[in-house]
């Protein structure tokens, strides 16, 4: 809840992206911003990704994570949160051993050239290793 205060206002939207809620929806909840996605959670990664060795996803659930991450670009881009919330833990929910959301976006593009990231830095890293995104607007 700190961390969310000190790197956004009341008015500010945030979006998360973690498979899980336990995590990132209380601490949103009780700070009073807007949550500004369709996904309340990444599950789609879990879909896609379960039980395999790698980051690559299941050939018959590709679908799902595809859609999925279409929404959530065009949330991003449509919404512009001040901060994104993402999961970097990583091996959890039965992804491969290496992969989190946060390593997930990064191989898709998210945060690269015309990716709906380009416009956010990393600000700080919770204990629970939640990578907090700020978006940078043109004055900072």
């Amino acid at each position: 809840l700190q961390v969310i205060a000190r790197h956004s206002a009341e008015s500010d939207g945030i979006v998360a992206v973690n498979p899980g809620v336990e995590i990132t929806f209380p601490a949103i909840t009780c700070s009073g911003r807007r949550y500004v996605s369709h996904f309340l959670q990444a599950f789609p990664l879990v879909m896609g990704y379960a039980g395999q060795e790698a980051q690559s996803a299941i050939p018959e659930r590709r679908w799902f994570v595809d859609r999925y991450k279409r929404i959530l670009w065009e949330d991003v881009e449509a919404n512009r949160p001040r901060l994104l919330l993402v999961d970097a833990n990583t091996g959890r929910w039965n992804l491969p051993d290496t992969m989190s959301a946060l390593t997930w976006l990064r191989a898709e593009g998210f945060f690269r050239g015309d990716g709906p990231g380009r416009d956010y830095e990393l600000v700080e890293r919770t204990v629970n290793r939640i990578a907090v995104f700020r978006r940078r607007d043109r004055a900072d």
